[in-house]
């Protein structure tokens, strides 16, 4: 009886320490930038998710395309309600995060759920994914989950839970009235941590062409750009960018962050390219 007893209290303290060791290598805060004080850049992120070693890992550089299709078959067609999307908008020290609870916008079986800003602290950088090695001033991104799912979190870690589209921010001496509504709500989360309302915007105006098949596209399949890094999103990256001011980046540049690359700065919060690891691109146009 004592062996038994013995035993078990072995085999309750293997796991235990398994359980440790787990919560040790998966696990903890992340940020942009070097790792510092214990939270994780983005070369050490697979310490905070093992998913961000994965193989299939966003975002990355198009410059070697598998394939290039002009089939009608994979137009691109969003559908949005006339009313345009509204909600909430806050500082999560990451990104811009636009939650929509009122309106909608859907792809196929997907519903866009939120959409969130990647940008530069200068100029010539900012875009997560890359073209030819050369990066934009900036990227959103529209978040869509599979419907079925009913939310952005519950899908996120499905393998058919998740398409992104990317739409490439580039610099220019003017931009559409929906940009500058968009970047001006960053006046109300200038701290981390803060959250306001923001009016309606109509994703068709401020993407031109998202909801009429003929914007070209990359496509391929990958991940979160963030922790977790679930190899879960089916990407779509718009070939062609749109316009942004620099008065609409300085809105943009002045939100803070302790998660930053830059010292209480938000911007720069984009993830190095990752590998194709073999992976096929397609180019629809």
């Amino acid at each position: 009886m004592k062996d038994l007893m013995m035993a078990s209290a072995v085999g309750l303290l293997v796991v235990l320490v398994a359980l440790v060791a787990s919560t040790k290598a998966s696990g903890g805060g992340w940020k942009y930038g070097e790792t510092k004080h214990g939270v994780y850049g983005p070369e050490d992120w697979g310490k905070v998710s093992h998913y961000c070693d994965g193989r299939s890992q966003s975002p990355i550089d198009f410059s070697d395309i598998e394939d290039n299709d002009d089939d009608d078959d994979n137009a691109l067609e969003v559908r949005f309600s006339s009313e345009g999307v509204s909600g909430e908008v806050t500082n999560n020290g990451h990104s811009p995060t636009f939650a929509i609870l009122k309106g909608s916008a859907t792809l196929g079986d997907y519903t866009l759920g939120q959409f969130h800003v990647h940008f530069g602290c200068r100029e010539g950088r900012g875009s997560e994914h890359t073209v030819q090695g050369t990066g934009f001033d900036g990227e959103i991104h529209m978040v869509f989950f599979k419907t079925v799912y009913g939310s952005v979190e519950k899908a996120a870690d499905k393998t058919d839970g998740l398409t992104v589209v990317g739409v490439f921010l580039k610099k220019a001496s003017s931009s559409s009235t929906m940009l500058q509504t968009l970047t001006k709500n960053m006046e109300h989360i200038k701290s981390q941590g803060t959250k306001a309302a923001y009016k309606p915007i109509k994703l068709d105006k401020l993407v031109p062409g998202l909801s009429s098949g003929k914007r070209a596209y990359y496509n391929y399949k990958g991940s979160l750009t963030t922790p977790p890094c679930y190899e879960s999103v089916n990407w779509i990256v718009l070939k062609n960018p749109i316009l942004v001011t620099l008065k609409d980046l300085w809105h943009l540049r002045m939100l803070q962050s302790s998660h930053g690359k830059q010292t209480g700065k938000m911007c720069d919060n984009f993830r190095p390219v990752q590998k194709l690891n073999g992976r096929k691109l397609h180019l629809f146009e």
